[in-house]
Formats: structure tokens, C-alpha cells, sequence
């Protein structure tokens, strides 16, 4: 059924040489906004309340809850991921004393304009910040809450 793609389509399925350059190249530009950080973010100029939103971490982590990003709530008022409209949630089904071994961070650390998604350039430069976070509280567990952030990992 090779009359269903093109000859390039075809030859690229055979070598994978296409696919090897674009995946090399993505690695190298997330390498690069992993290793520039802030300076290279886009969010590193928002007009947020709370930039560069730390996570609350447990002195023992069991349970490290990511989730996608800061919201209105947590920006302008708790200045803590998760503890919004969502956090409260979730915080509600956590069974009683062990929200003490739990940490909670966001895969971007400053709130997007008009609450969007986040793009992959803004997690990528996050990417250092909460690797290191994620590091320093060795849980026993990570639950990603959402895409973005399950995709993060």
C-alpha cells in the first residue's frame, strides 16, 4: 500500500534518517533552554504576582504532586501551588495527617498569560528547577495531575 505516502515518507521509514535529525535537534534546543533557564524564558518577563512560584516541599516526601502551572489563585493570593479552586480538591481526597509528606510544584513556576497551557519552550526552561526540586525531596512517588504534566515526564 506504498501509494498511500510519498517517496520521502517512504524513504525516511526505511533509513529513520529524517526522524534522527528532527529528534537530535530537539534534544539540543532542550539541552539549551534547560541550561539557560530564566534568561531564556518567555514567562521570565510576565506580569505575575508571585514569579518564579518555589514548591512546597514536605520534610519527607512520599507523594509529589505536579501539576500544570500557577493560577489566578495561586498567583495572586496563596502565592503555594496547588492550593486554588484544584488544590483544594485534591488536598480534600489526601486522607488526614498525610498532607504532611506531601509536596506540591508546578511544571512552570510563573502563571501564563490569560491562564493558557503552557508551551514546550516555557517547561523546558522550568524543566532544571523542578528536576532539582523533584531531587531534593526524593519521593517515593511523583503523580503528574493533568497532560502537561504527565507529558513532562
Amino acid at each position: 500500500m506504498s501509494f498511500f505516502f510519498s517517496q520521502q515518507e517512504l524513504e525516511t521509514k526505511r533509513t529513520g534518517k529524517r526522524g534522527l535529525r528532527n529528534a537530535s535537534t530537539t534534544k539540543q534546543n532542550a539541552q539549551t533552554l534547560q541550561r539557560l533557564g530564566c534568561a531564556a524564558c518567555p514567562l521570565n518577563t510576565a506580569d505575575v504576582d508571585t514569579p518564579k512560584m518555589k514548591p512546597t516541599l514536605a520534610k519527607q516526601t512520599s507523594v509529589y504532586f505536579l501539576a500544570e502551572a500557577p493560577g489566578r489563585h495561586e498567583d495572586e493570593e496563596s502565592h503555594q501551588p496547588l492550593t486554588g479552586p484544584s488544590g483544594e480538591l485534591l488536598r480534600s481526597v489526601i486522607p488526614e495527617g498525610e498532607e504532611a509528606y506531601c509536596s506540591f510544584d508546578n511544571v512552570v513556576r510563573d502563571r501564563p498569560p490569560k491562564n493558557r497551557t503552557p508551551t514546550w519552550n516555557e517547561i523546558e526552561c522550568c524543566r532544571g528547577h523542578v528536576t532539582k526540586s523533584i531531587e531534593s525531596a526524593k519521593p517515593h512517588l511523583i503523580v503528574g495531575l493533568g497532560a502537561i504534566s504527565l507529558s513532562w515526564m
